[in-house]
């Protein structure tokens, strides 16, 4: 980024996301001053990024209520901020994502759910070579009946919960038993995703048979290497959730029940649903028109841009180029690359793994539930190791509120 300073040391240019920053507005917001002529950006050479001009945010600034924004500034360490807390499991940086020190992109060129599980617990052998119990299969064959209406992560509040009553090491946060319990809250969500039959399947040939039963090899690569990428994502507002149930001394399986919860939401796990609609959407219309409606109503593009990573999500573009070298996914992945080009060219965003996901939905034929599915699963892997750190930390997590509300009255 070109960091050449007007007059008082100010940059003539700044990148999204410091705009935004400045501004104190979401991306999409900034996206649509820029269609409206408040915010003039320039392309950055050949790449897809956009540059914007610092004169221009300042003005906009000038013009709202600065003082509000600066207060609002202030409390910002829960939403995108510094660190809160520390973690020995997942580091995002600019040189990647990584697993207790293990490069995620490399790791998912080979690996499965199952060994990376086992290196974010720190488990001294694979806890998922021992053979499942009866216990898992009684639980669903109970809610049978409950969990068929029921889309994904619904189905895991409902049996998890049964699940736990039933484990005799459930509350049980280190050793053997968390980690037996950690197997087994696994194996039965992915029967309860699938509506197979409980057993000790690699997880990604569990959701392969289910929606792919035909599959050459190539649908269980891209979902094992997506399964892979969603284990863990550092401190997100899932697993923030999860870290402060298991920090009260709760078990395992309501610290994962309350992240899902917390994934359900429209703006986190919740997202995968809006960049399948999206993609349907681009896939029915014109696409640079959808894109401008969005952009003008100050809507976000579902499955673009991600706070994190200033130059791209880097679990996109993993499973993007993996796609591409499969032939059956190859007219996905080039449908994919043509509208990736259209949003960058219009804003200056690249994909997050949420489109990706999405686009594997999309071609299963299956509707949106694939890509939650996928996304849900694969981190209840990084779950289960912040609720098992989180416990030997010993902490009750308890932050305190900055009051804002009315003067205290006089007496």
């Amino acid at each position: 980024m070109d960091r050449e300073a007007e007059k008082g040391g100010l940059p003539v240019y700044l990148n999204a996301r410091e705009a935004a920053a400045e501004l104190d507005v979401s991306l999409a917001t900034l996206y649509a001053y820029v269609s409206r002529g408040l915010v003039r950006s320039e392309n950055v050479g050949s790449s897809r990024a956009k540059r914007y001009r610092g004169d221009d945010v300042r003005a906009l600034v000038a013009r709202r209520r600065p003082a509000q924004a600066e207060e609002r500034k202030k409390n910002r360490a829960l939403s995108w901020g510094a660190p809160v807390m520390d973690s020995a499991i997942t580091l995002i940086s600019d040189e990647g994502l990584y697993y207790r020190g293990r490069n995620a992109i490399a790791l998912a060129e080979e690996a499965s759910l199952e060994t990376v599980a086992t290196l974010l617990w720190r488990a001294t052998t694979n806890p998922f070579t021992e053979q499942k119990t009866g216990l898992g299969e009684e639980i669903l064959k109970a809610y049978g009946d409950i969990m068929a209406p029921l889309g994904v992560i619904e189905r895991g509040m409902t049996l998890l919960p049964a699940l736990a009553l039933r484990d005799p090491g459930a509350f049980t946060m280190a050793g053997p038993p968390v980690m037996k319990a950690g197997v087994r809250l696994m194996r039965v969500f992915a029967a309860a995703i699938t509506d197979r039959p409980l057993g000790d399947d690699p997880l990604h040939e569990v959701l392969t048979h289910a929606w792919d039963p035909e599959d050459k090899g190539e649908t269980s690569d891209l979902i094992r290497r997506a399964l892979v990428l969603s284990a863990d994502h550092e401190l997100n507002a899932s697993t923030f959730t999860v870290r402060c149930v298991a920090s009260t001394g709760s078990s395992v399986y309501y610290a994962v029940v309350a992240g899902l919860g917390a994934m359900k939401g429209y703006r986190h796990g919740g997202m995968t649903a809006s960049a399948w609609a999206f993609l349907e959407g681009a896939g029915a219309g014109d696409v640079e028109t959808l894109v401008a409606e969005r952009l003008t109503r100050g809507e976000d593009i579902p499955g673009f841009g991600h706070p994190v990573y200033e130059n791209g999500d880097p679990r996109a573009t993993a499973l993007l180029e993996a796609m591409g070298r499969h032939e059956r996914y190859a007219q996905t992945a080039e449908t994919l690359n043509g509208l990736i080009e259209v949003v960058a060219s219009m804003t200056g965003r690249a994909p997050n793994i949420d489109l990706i996901l999405a686009g594997i939905a999309q071609k299963l034929g299956l509707g949106p539930e694939p890509a939650m599915a996928i996304f849900a699963l694969g981190r209840t892997a990084g779950w289960i190791a912040h609720a098992i750190e989180q416990a030997s930390s010993r902490q009750l997590i308890r932050p305190r509120a900055r009051y804002i509300g009315e003067p205290i009255k006089a007496s």
